[in-house]
C-alpha cells in the first residue's frame, strides 16, 4: 500500500488538490492497484470496490460514530472487505456470481463452510464488543480495525486459540497455487 500512495496516489495529486479530486485519486489509485494484480476484470472490479469503500470512509470520517455504531461500522468493514475478496479471488465474474449465489442460498458443496463461518463471525463480533467495552471503560479508543485481545489472561488466550482453530478449521486445504506464482 505504501507504493500506491507514493507512486500512484501522491503523483496523482493526492489530496492536495480539494475534496472532488481527493475521490478521484482514491478510486484511480485502487483501479489501478487491482490491475496490477492481474490482467483480469475482477482484479480491477475488487480495486473499484475498496476505492469506492475508501472515498465513502473519507467521505464520512469526520462525523461523530456513537459508542453503539463503532462495533457494527467495524464489523461492517470485515464483511465488505471479505466479500470484496470474492472477486480477487474468482477467475471470472460468472465464478464470483457461483460463490455469491452459493453463500446466499445454501446450495450444497458450502453449506458446512457457511455453517462454520456464522461461528467464526460470531467470536469477531463478540471480541470487537468486548474490546468496545473495554475502551468505554477505560475512557480509551479501540485503536486499528482488530480487537485488543490480552493475552496475558486466560480468557483472551482461551479466545486467541479458538479463534486460530476456527481459521485452521476452516482453512481450504485442496491445492491453489499462490495468487502471485501466475506472474
Amino acid at each position: 500500500s505504501s507504493w500506491l500512495k507514493e507512486y500512484l496516489y501522491i503523483p496523482l495529486g493526492g489530496n492536495r488538490k480539494g475534496k472532488t479530486r481527493r475521490y478521484i485519486n482514491l478510486l484511480l489509485t485502487m483501479l489501478l492497484g487491482g490491475l496490477w494484480h492481474g490482467a483480469n476484470w475482477t482484479f480491477v472490479f475488487w480495486g473499484g470496490l475498496n476505492g469506492t469503500a475508501l472515498c465513502i470512509d473519507k467521505i464520512t470520517e469526520k462525523k461523530k460514530t456513537s459508542d453503539f455504531l463503532k462495533p457494527l461500522k467495524i464489523f461492517g468493514t470485515f464483511v465488505f472487505i471479505t466479500f470484496t475478496w470474492i472477486f480477487f479471488r474468482a477467475d471470472s465474474f460468472s465464478t464470483a456470481w457461483t460463490v455469491i449465489k452459493g453463500i446466499v442460498t445454501f446450495q450444497d458443496g458450502i453449506t458446512h463452510m457457511f455453517s462454520w463461518t456464522f461461528v467464526a463471525v460470531a467470536f469477531l463480533v463478540i471480541a470487537t464488543l468486548a474490546a468496545c467495552i473495554k475502551a468505554r471503560k477505560t475512557k480509551s479508543e479501540v485503536n486499528g480495525y482488530y480487537p485488543i485481545l490480552n493475552l496475558d489472561t486466560v480468557w483472551g488466550l482461551t479466545l486467541f486459540f479458538v479463534e486460530l482453530g476456527l481459521l485452521f478449521g476452516l482453512a481450504f486445504t485442496g491445492e491453489a497455487p499462490f495468487v502471485y506464482f501466475q506472474f
